[in-house]
């Protein structure tokens, strides 16, 4: 049985960006270019690149989630931020190609969810308009 080109070449893939990130890539940040990057590039990244509702909406729906699994001893409330910790954790330690956002693209879902926790949490901005329509009817 032939295995597909594509498939082949993964372990190819990975050696490609494991040189890459060995010797780096000319990067710009806050008016400085480095061939290192920075550890806190992705940090900065985020903060300038997304919007800031969904910034600050997600990183506090996350806390929640957080302190609610953790009081709740619910691991499933808890995966969003820990995964969330996990993947700028992560590429703030290893990576060294500092290019965009496109490294920590799976942020943004996690962001969202933590946005939509957050808004649906009983008591704020988002919840009052739906329970003054209920009391209205």
């Amino acid at each position: 049985m032939r295995v597909p080109l594509g498939l082949q070449m993964v372990p190819t893939n990975f050696l490609g960006v494991e040189w890459h990130n060995e010797h780096g890539h000319l990067s710009y940040l806050l008016g400085r270019t480095d061939l290192d990057g920075w550890w806190y590039f992705y940090l900065v990244a985020l903060a300038v690149k997304t919007p800031l509702p969904l910034l600050l909406a997600g990183v506090g729906g996350l806390a929640l989630l957080a302190m609610r699994g953790w009081r709740d001893r619910d691991i499933y409330q808890m995966a969003p931020a820990v995964c969330f910790l996990s993947i700028l954790v992560f590429c703030c330690l290893y990576s060294h190609i500092n290019i965009g956002v496109r490294h920590v693209l799976i942020a943004y879902p996690l962001l969202a969810i933590g946005a939509g926790a957050r808004l649906a949490a009983p008591g704020s901005i988002g919840t009052r308009p739906w329970r003054a329509a209920q009391l209205r009817c």
